[in-house]
Formats: C-alpha cells, sequence, structure tokens
C-alpha cells in the first residue's frame, strides 16, 4: 500500500467514524415525557391565576406568531421575512380575557440568561414586536418567590385593569 492509499483509508475510517457519532449507529431513539415548566415557573404561574381573578385567564409558553400579525402593504417578501424573525419565538405567560380570550398582555420572566447578548436581541425583538402590536408587555426578574401584592402593582401600572378589592398576600 502506498502512502497516499493509506492515507485515504485513514479518512475514510475518520469520516466513518464521525458519521457513527453523529447519527448514533443502530441504537434507537425513544421519545420521553420533558419537563414543561419549572418549579419556579410554576409558582410564578399560580400566584398571577390569583392575581389575575376570574376575569382574565393565563397561558404560558405561548408562540410570539400565534399573539401578532404582520401587515406588509401587498409586500410578501416584507411580511415573510418579519414572520421568521417570530417563528420560534415564545413568551413566558400571556394574559387574555377569560370571556373572549383576547391576548391583552404579555409577561417575561428573565433570569440570568437575559444576561446574554443574543437573548438581549431577542428580547429587544419581543419588546418591540409586542409594542408594535398594541400589547402591553411586563419584565418581571425570576426569583425564587413572588409577592402576589407586588405583581399587582407591576400589572396594573402597565393597565392591567384588576379587582379593586383584590385580596393578595405579601407585598
Amino acid at each position: 500500500m502506498t502512502e497516499g492509499m493509506v492515507f485515504l483509508v485513514f479518512v475514510a475510517f475518520l469520516g466513518a467514524a464521525c458519521l457513527e457519532f453523529i447519527y448514533g449507529g443502530s441504537g434507537s431513539v425513544r421519545y420521553c415525557r420533558g419537563r414543561f415548566l419549572s418549579q419556579n415557573e410554576k409558582e410564578f404561574l399560580g400566584k398571577l391565576d390569583r392575581v389575575v381573578g376570574a376575569r382574565y385567564r393565563v397561558f404560558v409558553q405561548v408562540r410570539l406568531a400565534d399573539l401578532i400579525g404582520v401587515e406588509a402593504a401587498g409586500n410578501r417578501r416584507a411580511r415573510w421575512k418579519s414572520l421568521s424573525q417570530v417563528f420560534g419565538k415564545s413568551v413566558d405567560f400571556v394574559i387574555c380575557h377569560r370571556t373572549t380570550l383576547d391576548p391583552v398582555m404579555v409577561i417575561e420572566v428573565d433570569d440570568r440568561s437575559h444576561e446574554a447578548a443574543d437573548r438581549r436581541r431577542r428580547d429587544a425583538l419581543v419588546d418591540r414586536v409586542c409594542a408594535e402590536a398594541g400589547l402591553s408587555l411586563v419584565r418581571v426578574k425570576a426569583r425564587f418567590s413572588y409577592g402576589e401584592g407586588e405583581l399587582v402593582k407591576k400589572l396594573q401600572a402597565a393597565g392591567l385593569g384588576l379587582a379593586p378589592n383584590l385580596n393578595v398576600k405579601g407585598n
């Protein structure tokens, strides 16, 4: 065997090993149940449900593309470009009117991951899209515990009409 042939055999072997690693060989793949919400998100949802009362309904992990539309004045390319920016993006919580299910407010819970440059760009896009669509957006800093009184103040300051005699705990 010449050096060139040895090199080709080595490259072929290396390529096969890479393909085996990437595609996993003969092992089987099985889907299993994942985690939908973290414990912190579940706690926040419970507080949010109590705070918004009977007038509203809270939805979690909603695709941004399901909340907004794109008007591009007959320019299909511009429309698709704008839609492609929101495809695959979701927001943490959406408050909707209980009877009409019209979205009223978006809530994003920001943890440390939102400090990364790519997340800041994503957050700026979500902020801009919600503002243009006339959909209030409230950002809440992620914590281990949330006071219902504090949530009421944040939501009311953002324009959500809550029952005035709302009996809430904590600040």
